[in-house]
């Protein structure tokens, strides 16, 4: 079960109170768009298979895993872009973007475990970022993982700096 911070600590308390396990806990950061230089992260207009491929392949995620991902992004009903940069003739780093009321919502960045600490991560933002600023978005949002370090980094340093709010999993017991 997902507990938005927003939700005060009485919901989590109670969880906790019977037996429900904590996990996962991921920060929702937002900054406003500035001016970004897109750099070498390449756009898509569309989740094209290879695309589709690698970021499932990146993740670890097969099968039904991979197949429910997929079917999300073909029901995005709403302007979006998809984000990929290469070396040596394969996708290593990807991520996607929609707009939707002056907002771009970032998504499944990934920077293939080889390629990583390369800035890779930052070329797919950037040009997502500079997408959305030619759409219209006056500012961004994005959700880490509480203990990514190097994520909480990068996104710092390209303007993430306001938390919005945080949630975690509670795991049902045994």
């Amino acid at each position: 079960m997902r507990l938005p911070s927003l939700l005060g600590e009485e919901p989590d308390r109670r969880l906790e109170a019977r037996g429900y396990g904590a996990e996962g806990l991921s920060l929702t950061l937002i900054a406003p768009i500035q001016p970004q230089v897109q750099g070498e992260g390449e756009l898509l207009p569309l989740a094209s298979p290879e695309w589709l491929a690698a970021l499932n392949r990146i993740n670890g995620r097969e099968g039904d895993k991979a197949a429910v991902f997929d079917a999300v992004l073909a029901a995005i009903d709403a302007p979006a872009a998809y984000a990929q940069v290469r070396r040596q003739g394969q996708i290593v780093a990807g991520a996607y973007a929609a707009t939707f009321d002056g907002w771009l919502c970032l998504e499944a960045v990934a920077t293939d475990p080889a390629w990583r600490g390369r800035g890779l991560a930052g070329e797919v933002v950037s040009a997502l970022m500079a997408w959305g600023a030619a759409q219209g978005a006056r500012a961004a949002g994005l959700q880490v993982q509480a203990d990514n370090e190097a994520g909480l980094r990068l996104y710092r340093r390209l303007g993430f700096k306001r938390e919005l709010y945080r949630y975690h999993y509670r795991r049902q017991p045994a």
